[in-house]
């Protein structure tokens, strides 16, 4: 039996939906569990021993011929099982399209007609973390299974990557923490590159840590603003692929960002992790890993985060958590880390 999983478009997302495959693989040890994603984070599922493959599922802009092609290589492919971890009616018609036999997943968005098993969400998983959320569809299947703990396994050329980096800036074998100062969402989720600053400098002074901040190549320029004048601190943005990038969180002593993929990443890969909440809603999105910390106590479990109510709610939020506490929860963090190690990190928040 061949089965594909069309998972998330965000990389924080992709990690919560890890489990959808390790409840899949165990309920069907002999068929082939493919996952359908963007390009962007393929590299998530290939880390993943639950996943056989990767396909390219197509993008928000695909043109049509390479809709159309998508299409055809979907077809080409005889799936028995379609499961959607997204709500989107175009997620759900490319599964259609592509001739997928019994495509299972909620009834969203106005796309129940192109499903085979369509359920509606109830309240109460509206409000769950979105890694349970993701494992209830998998109920059609007759599976019910609690999330645990998401699992990446890298493999020796992301490795490999990472310490080529971190060579070339006379890094490798050092002692260092990852910060990660920018969302995609922006200054809704974004701290403050100050007092990231403030931070970086202090984890640099206090605990004798190099400070790797990363970002996009778009993001490079922005960065450096931060890491400047600063000793220890180093711009990394632009500088690894996606695979590398979770090699350089392998390596992290500490992980510090907000609500986004980094701190999912970092936690799956147990890394301790301090994520810094605004707006949105911890019971939902919090990374999922046995020594995460959360600061900030958010509060909308669905914000609209183009609302400029929630915007500005956010900032307020944001605004409100000083460097003072990340460092006084870095220092305990670390400390109970060393002493403990990670198995026994999982309520230190």
């Amino acid at each position: 039996m061949k089965i594909v999983v069309r998972t998330p478009n965000w990389l924080g997302d992709c990690i919560m939906a890890l489990p959808v495959f390790r409840e899949l693989r165990r309920k069907f040890p002999d068929s082939e569990i493919v996952a359908a994603c963007r390009k962007n984070v393929a590299d998530c599922f290939t880390a993943s021993r639950y996943v056989d493959r990767v396909i390219a599922a197509p993008g928000k802009g695909a043109g049509f011929s390479e809709y159309l092609g998508s299409i055809r290589e979907l077809r080409a492919e005889s799936f028995d099982i379609g499961v959607l971890t997204t709500n989107s009616f175009a997620t759900a018609l490319w599964l259609f399209l592509g001739g997928v036999k019994r495509r299972i997943g909620f009834a969203r968005d106005g796309r129940r007609i192109l499903l085979t098993d369509a359920f509606t969400p109830t309240p109460d998983i509206l409000a769950a973390h979105q890694g349970e959320y993701y494992l209830h569809v998998l109920q059609a299947l007759g599976i019910t299974a609690e999330m645990g703990l998401p699992e990446l396994e890298l493999a020796a050329r992301s490795l490999q990557e990472a310490e080529q980096v971190l060579a070339g800036i006379s890094l490798r074998g050092k002692a260092y923490a990852v910060i990660a100062p920018l969302s995609a969402f922006g200054g809704v989720k974004d701290w403050g590159n100050e007092k990231y600053g403030e931070v970086a400098g202090r984890l640099a002074a206090e605990f004798e840590l190099e400070v790797l901040l990363t970002g996009t190549a778009q993001q490079a320029k922005i960065i450096d603003g931060i890491v400047s004048g600063r000793e220890r601190v180093h711009n990394m943005a632009g500088r690894l692929s996606l695979s590398g990038f979770m090699a350089l969180l392998k390596g992290a002593k500490l992980y510090i960002g907000g609500d986004s993929g980094g701190a999912h990443t970092a936690a799956a890969l147990g890394v301790p992790t301090i994520t810094i909440f605004g707006i949105t809603e911890p019971s939902r999105t919090k990374a999922i890993g046995k020594a995460v910390v959360v600061v900030g106590e958010g509060g909308v479990c669905t914000p609209d985060l183009k609302d400029p109510a929630v915007q500005r709610a956010a900032r307020e939020a944001l605004d409100a958590i000083t460097p003072e506490q990340i460092i006084l929860r870095a220092r305990e963090l670390l400390e109970f880390t060393a002493e403990r190690g990670t198995d026994e990190a999982k309520n230190c928040d």
